[in-house]
């Protein structure tokens, strides 16, 4: 498997389309760093972690369309890998592969693991100039906080939250066929995916309390959602990506974040290498 790893990643630091798409990413994240403002509203403070959290998804108080990124990643991971792996399928490659004796699952492994490495490297691309320009930018500021054990946890859930959005992606390239039902379905997935996200998290920021002017006080909500509902929305947000990607925006960092993307990487690596393995290649 190593050799069929080890060719893939050559393919792909040869592919035109994946340096296009790294340095238009960088462009991206270079708009992204100096337009947002990383502000906390609750502590009037600065924050690095702010800044950073933008490169993973919506946060609650950006302003501006640009701080959905996560979407464009998933975009843009969903484009390179069809380009670059679905003609395997209408050029023999893949045929090819089984013919000199290598498995089913080995060709599925060493791609899932190539389109991790163009998600890792999308990551590395926000992270470069993260250090290299948002903290020499906002480090003057009187009120620049920076905490690093926060930015780490950050780095690595949202590198895990890269690998399970990668092996969804490898799931559905590899058991399609076709680089438009693949797109396609990227997209109907991080739409609806995002849609139910936000459905979440109102119902969880629905707030216990409200004023009451009769009362001069503040009294239950009679809309507040029970504990089993809440629970549900919570878990949600914690196991799909699109929602760890909200809470990464937000600095909400869980160790669910990281547990659940743990888990949905071999869920998903799995079935896809059922799948796979039962395809007819001709």
């Amino acid at each position: 498997m190593l050799r069929l790893l080890r060719s893939n990643i050559t393919r792909i630091i040869k592919s035109k389309t994946f340096w296009i798409s790294l340095s238009a990413y960088a462009i991206y994240a270079i708009i992204i760093i100096l337009s947002c403002t990383p502000w906390n509203y609750e502590t009037g403070e600065f924050s690095a972690e702010y800044v950073l959290g933008q490169n993973y998804g919506l946060d609650s108080q950006a302003t501006n369309i640009l701080s959905v990124s996560l979407p464009l990643q998933g975009l843009m991971l969903a484009v390179i890998s069809c380009i670059i792996f679905l003609p395997d399928y209408h050029n023999s490659t893949i045929k090819n592969k089984l013919v000199i004796g290598h498995t089913k699952t080995q060709i599925y492994l060493s791609n899932y693991l190539s389109v991790a490495f163009i998600s890792f490297a999308l990551n590395v691309v926000y992270l470069l100039f993260f250090f290299a320009l948002a903290l020499p930018l906002y480090a003057s500021h009187p009120n620049f906080s920076i905490s690093a054990t926060k930015i780490l946890l950050s780095i690595l859930d949202g590198t895990l939250m890269m690998f399970a959005y990668s092996a969804v992606i490898t799931l559905v390239m590899m058991t399609s066929k076709n680089s438009f039902i693949t797109l396609l379905a990227t997209i109907v997935l991080l739409g609806t995916s995002i849609l139910l996200i936000m459905l979440y998290k109102d119902v969880l920021n629905v707030p216990e309390f409200v004023f009451s002017p009769a009362c001069n006080d503040y009294v239950p909500n009679s809309n507040y959602p029970d504990k089993s509902l809440r629970h549900f929305c919570q878990f949600m947000l914690d196991f799909f990506p699109s929602g760890q990607s909200y809470q990464l925006a937000d600095n909400n960092l869980r160790w669910q974040i990281a547990l659940y993307s743990l888990l949905m990487i071999p869920a998903s690596t799995y079935a896809g290498t059922v799948i796979f393995n039962k395809t007819n290649i001709k």
